[in-house]
């Protein structure tokens, strides 16, 4: 099961991490590269947002969908394959929509994870 996250990510990392004091090469937490990150900047947002999602494995079939809160779908941004570790990156557009909370879903074969997005304008 995914977790919820509310969240922007800062940065998505991809690989070793140099630490900048010590110039060490840091070993990320194994869990975490194999979680499914989903993630939206900015948040809240005014009529655009950019929403981004990078899988831990191959995935034949990816869904990224955002709903309202009545459950409606308002716009399916992606609908295919993803290869893993790949950050795929879509531009949502909610220039026609009202301001208020929508939730983006992430569907895979093996997941279902949602996160909060927050349009101000």
């Amino acid at each position: 099961q995914a977790k919820k996250t509310n969240a922007a990510p800062l940065a998505m990392v991809n690989g070793p991490v140099t630490d900048e004091n010590s110039g060490k090469t840091l070993k990320l937490n194994a869990a975490l590269e194999k979680q499914v990150k989903l993630g939206a900047y900015p948040n809240p947002f005014g009529k655009y947002a950019t929403i981004n999602f990078t899988l831990p494995t191959n995935e034949q079939k990816v869904v990224l969908d955002v709903f309202d809160l009545n459950g409606r779908r308002i716009q399916r941004l992606f609908e295919g394959k993803a290869d893993a570790n790949q950050m795929l990156q879509f531009n949502f557009d909610g220039s026609y929509l009202s301001p208020g909370i929508y939730l983006v879903r992430l569907i895979t074969s093996g997941s279902q994870q949602n996160l909060k997005i927050i349009m101000t304008e």
